[in-house]
C-alpha cells in the first residue's frame, strides 16, 4: 500500500482483506524518516478496517524487529530470503522442524515469514 494505484478509494469499493505495506516505506523505517509514521498509521488503518498486513522489501535486522514490535504481520524480503526456485522451497520446507522454526532464516516474526 502506498505507491500506484493504491487510493484510499479502493478500500471501500473493492473486497479487500490484506494490505502490503510497499517497500518503498520500508526502506528509509529506521532512519529517522516519516516513513516510520507513515507505516504506523498504515498498521492502524488496516488493522482498524480487520485486514491482514504484509510487509515487504525488509533487509535489515532493524526493519524485522520494528514490524516484529507491531506483532502479527507477514514479512517478506531479502533480510528471510533471496528470490528462490520451487525445489529450493521444497529443501527449506524439508529442513523446517516440527515446531515450524528453521535454521535457515534469520528470525521469525510472529511464525507467519511469507
Amino acid at each position: 500500500f502506498g505507491t500506484g494505484y493504491s487510493s484510499f478509494s479502493y478500500l471501500k469499493r473493492m473486497d479487500v482483506s490484506r494490505l502490503k505495506i510497499d517497500r518503498s516505506f520500508v526502506k528509509d523505517l529506521t532512519t529517522g524518516s516519516s516513513d516510520a509514521a507513515i507505516v504506523q498509521a498504515i498498521i492502524s488503518m488496516a488493522r482498524s478496517l480487520r485486514m491482514e498486513l504484509t510487509a515487504e522489501g525488509i533487509e535489515t535486522v532493524a526493519q524485522a524487529r520494528f514490524f516484529e514490535q507491531q506483532g502479527n504481520i507477514a514479512a517478506q524480503g531479502f533480510y528471510f530470503s533471496q528470490p528462490t526456485t520451487a525445489e529450493e522451497i521444497a529443501q527449506l520446507l524439508a529442513q523446517t522442524a516440527p515446531d515450524g522454526s528453521c535454521d535457515r532464516l534469520p528470525l521469525q516474526l510472529q511464525k507467519t515469514v511469507n
